[in-house]
């Protein structure tokens, strides 16, 4: 088996703080990796396949959930992503004035706003689509099938703990 990878001087120094606290140190490093890692892959995709689209991760979030699932409601839209109406209505604000969505009142409950793609929005979630997964495959170069895959796997178990109340 390999040696381990050598731990960061900064992940080094925080091992040395917590160890007398009692933390469970793996437990620590694979949230913290989860959570750094998440952040530093979000600012990749942004700089390198979104934001030349004049996209952030969010609204692009919010066109491949449209793009896939069709006319949303604000509030699914919202529980789907986990922010709130208010943050979504922001996002989608955004989106609007590109021209790239549309928001249509329901003729039954006038309170319900759904969100569609427009045509150039279609277009241009395909195009971001395109470019996010040259990025996606370019992050996982390093990793064969099967360590994707398993990867994957061990993320979902640590994310439905998360959703689940762990």
């Amino acid at each position: 088996m390999a040696a381990p990878d050598p731990l960061p001087p900064y992940e080094q120094e925080l091992r040395a703080f917590l160890a007398p606290l009692g933390v469970d140190l793996d437990a620590q490093a694979v949230v913290f990796q989860l959570y750094r890692t998440s952040t530093d892959v979000i600012a990749a995709l942004e700089a390198k396949a979104l934001r030349p689209l004049g996209l952030s991760h969010t609204g692009f979030a919010l066109l491949v959930t449209i793009w896939v699932g069709g006319p949303q409601e604000v509030r699914g839209l919202a529980r789907k992503h986990r922010l709130s109406k208010p943050s979504i209505t922001s996002a989608i604000g955004t989106l609007e004035r590109a021209g790239l969505v549309l928001r249509e009142r329901s003729g039954d409950d006038r309170r319900l706003v759904s969100v569609a793609l427009t045509a150039q929005g279609r277009r241009l979630v395909r195009k971001a689509q395109a470019a996010l997964h040259r990025c996606e495959r370019a992050l996982t170069a390093g990793l064969t099938k099967a360590e994707r895959r398993q990867m994957a796997g061990w993320l979902r178990r640590v994310g439905d703990a998360a959703r689940n109340g762990a």
